[in-house]
């Protein structure tokens, strides 16, 4: 009997230490509002997008939370809303690729319908020289002359660089600085249109993304309520 209620009480603790693992990262902490800065060339401010984070609920051993997005101009005008989903079960952290888009990429998917929830994941243990999973989706829609057309949407490449120290002004993280390659592509009357580029993300165990980068564009955490 002695030996049955130490392993389940080690089960317990266990699973205890998952759940505080997941409760930490800050798109799963009920109520809460992030707000991210935009950046264009030469650190010219393009607007914010704000999360607010809702409906936190235990899933197995994990967690998941709704997440209401709205996505600001440099005039500080609203310009897009919508919902995303963010998962965490064993220290697996999963986020809505919609989150890994940029604002103009965002309010060009508004047009488009289908199954949404599309993952791009982040393991525990993570390592530098690591190469970690690719992640894509698929949607249909129509353009406003009702054309129809998808749109297909690619992360791959993704490897872990480095580990660096990052400060924004929402505070410092100890992250994992993580390269991608993002590839877009509307297909509208047999013409396919691309557009790529290559993403540099600052990932914080247990913690969340806490910074991006583009060739023309940086993303940041400015704000934590």
């Amino acid at each position: 009997m002695k030996f049955g209620f130490s392993f389940l009480l080690i089960g317990l603790l266990s699973g205890n230490a998952i759940a505080q693992k997941c409760d930490g990262f800050y798109l799963l902490q009920n109520g809460k509002t992030i707000t991210m800065s935009n950046y264009g060339r030469k650190d010219k401010p393009t607007g914010t997008v704000v999360y607010k984070i809702s409906d936190v609920k235990k899933v197995g051993s994990g967690l998941s939370a709704k997440i209401n997005t709205q996505v600001f101009d440099d005039k500080q005008e609203s310009v897009s809303t919508g919902e995303a989903t963010v998962e965490c079960s064993g220290g697996q952290y999963k986020v809505d690729m919609r989150m890994m888009l940029n604002q103009q990429q965002t309010k060009q998917l508004k047009k488009y319908k289908g199954k949404m929830d599309f993952f791009v994941e982040y393991p525990a243990g993570m390592k530098v020289g690591e190469v970690l999973k690719d992640a894509s989706f698929t949607l249909s829609g129509e353009e406003s002359d009702g054309i129809g057309a998808d749109m297909e949407v690619t992360i791959d490449e993704r490897t872990v660089l480095a580990q660096e120290k990052v400060t924004t002004p929402a505070g410092t993280w100890d992250c994992f600085k993580i390269k991608s390659h993002v590839t877009m592509k509307a297909s509208m009357s047999g013409i396919s249109i691309p557009f790529s580029t290559d993403n540099i993300e600052w990932f914080a165990p247990g913690f969340g993304i806490v910074k991006t980068e583009t060739k023309s564009s940086r993303s940041e955490i400015s704000s934590i309520q």
